[in-house]
């Protein structure tokens, strides 16, 4: 558990692969919901990887963007 800056509130912070197999969706996906910035994210003090809040994952709406998702494509 931490706290996010952005909710303002306690979330937990998982790992790509985590929030990947949470939401049922490739771990592309979750990169390309980081790039076009509709989930909320740590970067780890190393700079090698990033954790992403949990409670921003649950509120996306998981139909939103999909038919651009560049997998689709």
């Amino acid at each position: 558990m931490g706290y996010c800056d952005e909710c303002r509130d306690e979330t937990r912070w998982l790992t790509v692969s985590q929030a990947a197999q949470l939401v049922q969706r490739s771990e592309r996906t979750i990169y390309y919901w980081i790039e076009r910035g509709f989930l909320h994210i740590r970067i780890l003090p190393s700079g090698r990887g990033r954790r992403i809040c949990e409670r921003s994952l649950l509120q996306k709406p998981m139909e939103e963007d999909e038919e651009e998702h560049p997998s689709r494509l």
